[in-house]
């Protein structure tokens, strides 16, 4: 199921790339990070949601930024990353209030 999402995000970020639309790409690397994590590839996932973080300047979409910063938590978890984790989670507050 996981590998499925994937396939189909990763054909919808090739064309998200051409619009150069930052609320759309935020989205994609998202769901590819989310996808990437569920697969336990947290080196792609920690990519994709870097990425996305780094469009927060160009979309303002807090939603989205909490939730990037959240699987970034997880991602490193799951690297064994704790400290880098925690704070990660620590900045959701800054978005999320």
């Amino acid at each position: 199921m996981i590998e499925e999402s994937l396939r189909h995000n990763q054909i919808a970020y090739e064309y998200v790339l051409e619009l150069d639309d930052p609320h759309l790409l935020m989205m994609l690397n998202l769901w590819l990070g989310s996808d990437y994590h569920q697969l336990g590839r947290y080196d792609l996932a920690l990519i994709h949601l870097d990425i996305c973080r780094t469009l927060y300047p160009r979309s303002n979409d807090v939603g989205l930024m909490a939730e990037s910063l959240m699987n970034m938590g997880y991602a490193h978890s799951g690297l064994g990353d704790y400290v880098q984790a925690k704070n990660g989670m620590g900045r959701i507050a800054k978005y999320s209030a």
